[in-house]
């Protein structure tokens, strides 16, 4: 008797190799989790687009908010090299300007539009704001991150990053 089981013959058989029956299946099983991969991206590229433009507006008004604080500074400091401690804006700058802190406004604005990751590093002319943050979905995590530098002047402040 043969020990080979029907099974076995027809495994080995013309008629199994040519026979197509069961072939979606396993294309349908190959290709499933590509189309899963490729809907997951589909929804959290745009999530992340949409954090990164948040993180991006709160980090630049960020840096504005800490540059028109050390403009002040900065325009106090000249005008009260130029003029008599009798002047009331001389008076102003003297009673106020120890209270400006530009990081902590910084800091506010940032925390107050929920980007509480910046980080802000107040130079001599100007504030830079680097935050980030992350999309998630579908098990995906795509990390966003932004960076703008503020150049403060006694002229009009401006976003130079």
């Amino acid at each position: 008797m043969d020990s080979r089981t029907n099974a076995e013959t027809y495994l080995n058989s013309e008629r199994f190799r040519r026979d197509e029956r069961g072939s979606v299946a396993i294309i349908f099983a190959l290709t499933l989790p590509v189309a899963l991969a490729l809907t997951g991206a589909a929804v959290v590229f745009p999530l992340a687009q949409a954090e990164r433009a948040k993180l991006s507006a709160c980090v630049d008004h960020a840096a504005l908010a800490g540059a028109v604080a050390q403009s002040e500074i900065n325009s106090c400091t000249a005008y009260e090299a130029n003029n008599p401690p009798s002047d009331p804006q001389y008076q102003w700058c003297v009673a106020n300007v120890p209270n400006i802190n530009p990081a902590a406004d910084a800091q506010a604005y940032a925390h107050a539009n929920q980007c509480d990751s910046a980080t802000i590093t107040i130079g001599g002319n100007g504030v830079t704001v680097d935050a980030s943050s992350s999309a998630s979905g579908f098990g995906m995590i795509i990390p966003v991150s932004s960076h703008a530098k503020a150049r403060s002047s006694p002229l009009p402040v401006a976003l130079v990053e």
